[in-house]
């Protein structure tokens, strides 16, 4: 039997030490120059990419402490569990109640989303419809999406003195599933 040149228990110790690190420090780990072999460990650890710094970054299963949105970030560098950008944004949209604006959905994940929306949408992963001369974004999936901007719309109306859209989303929606059942 051949013995293992290159094991994933050098990139956990490596992991285990800094909980965050790039594919330059996993091959120098490995003693190796192959992105290939370095991905086939990573695999083995079930990894993340950051969704931030364009996925320069890496972390596994084991260190990241995601938060119940599914976030978790290490020294500005931040990872979820949906993966890159594109599929987080893309995430959080089908998953919101009320869909986001490019500007909500960067304060959620703390880094820019215009182009990757943009993309997303241009490609009918999500749909966009203009409201108050903001873009709102929501899901593809057209009941979803009917479902999402409908809130959205209704609360849109109330007029706010102070309170936060989150704020008026939760006790809308309590208020409208008080009022069909």
């Amino acid at each position: 039997m051949k013995k293992e040149t290159f094991s994933a228990k050098t990139l956990l110790s490596l992991f285990k030490r800094k909980k965050v690190t790039d594919l330059p420090e996993i091959k120098e780990a490995l003693g190796t120059q192959s992105t290939m072999t370095a991905f086939r460990k990573l695999k083995q650890l079930c990894y993340f990419t950051s969704y931030s710094h364009r996925g320069k970054y890496y972390t596994i299963e084991d260190i990241a402490a995601f938060n119940n949105k599914g976030l978790w970030s290490f020294r500005s560098k931040r990872f979820s569990k949906y993966g890159t950008l594109m599929e987080t944004s893309r995430g959080f949209i089908n998953i919101s109640e009320i869909g986001y604006s490019a500007r909500e959905l960067e304060e959620e994940l703390e880094v820019r989303v215009q182009e990757t929306l943009l993309h997303l949408h241009k490609n009918e992963k999500i749909f966009r419809e203009k409201m108050s001369g903001v873009y709102i974004y929501v899901s593809s999936d057209p009941t979803i999406r009917e479902r999402q901007l409908l809130l959205r719309r209704q609360i849109e109306s109330i007029p706010v003195d102070g309170l936060s859209i989150k704020t008026i989303s939760h006790e809308l929606k309590a208020a409208i599933v008080l009022f069909y059942t």
